[in-house]
């Protein structure tokens, strides 16, 4: 009976993790992943190295994902419809589309396990970047060496966030007269200033 009332209980929303599973020959081997966004009609958006082709989701199914270390990893994108008799678990949020438009400077929220960190949009990537040294200010200067990565995308800078089992596919959050969904983030590197920048990826014709 406890463990009815507790998987009862148990709801998701974005910026909660899901246990996943791989397995490899006979052994199988636990992970988590972070819910990018849910849509109400069941589909749970995360990044694509989040959620590898062969993952494994006991209350959904695999639709799409880029994978890791794929030709189309730098999509990062993956997409999993949540079964009918589980949808009941998860929390859609209505959130607005960000239909390109240029939000620099602007305030931006990270959310990852209840918890929300706040941070400020340097810019939109709307082409690929070379690796190397970027000025963001005569003194604030970052090494971009996330190179695996299709643009658009934003950075993000913002103090240092440390979590226990990392922030991939956590959502960013933007308010324009509406919340809506910068993207998913992927990464983050630091500047010479101890100061991050994180690399958020646009989730595209969800809504």
């Amino acid at each position: 009976f406890f463990i009815i009332n507790f998987i009862m209980s148990k709801y998701y929303k974005l910026g909660d993790k899901i246990e996943i599973k791989y397995k490899v020959d006979d052994i199988e081997l636990s992970d988590t992943s972070t819910i990018t966004y849910y849509h109400q009609d069941g589909y749970i958006f995360t990044c694509g190295h989040c959620f590898p082709k062969n993952a494994l989701f006991d209350l959904g199914d695999l639709v799409y994902s880029s994978g890791f270390d794929t030709i189309d990893e730098n999509k990062e994108i993956a997409i999993i419809k949540v079964k009918p008799e589980y949808q009941y678990m998860f929390r859609p949020i209505l959130l607005g589309n960000i239909n390109n438009n240029c939000y620099n400077n602007k305030k931006a929220t990270l959310i990852h396990m209840d918890k929300t960190y706040i941070g400020k949009i340097i810019g939109k990537i709307n082409k690929e970047l070379p690796i190397g040294k970027y000025k963001l200010s005569s003194n604030d200067i970052f090494n971009h060496s996330i190179t695996k990565l299709q643009p658009p995308y934003y950075l993000v800078k913002h103090d240092n966030i440390e979590v226990k089992h990392g922030l991939s596919g956590s959502p960013w959050i933007v308010y324009d007269k509406e919340f809506k969904l910068l993207g998913t983030h992927i990464g983050k590197v630091k500047t010479n200033n101890n100061k991050f920048i994180s690399y958020v990826k646009p989730i595209k014709n969800i809504l």
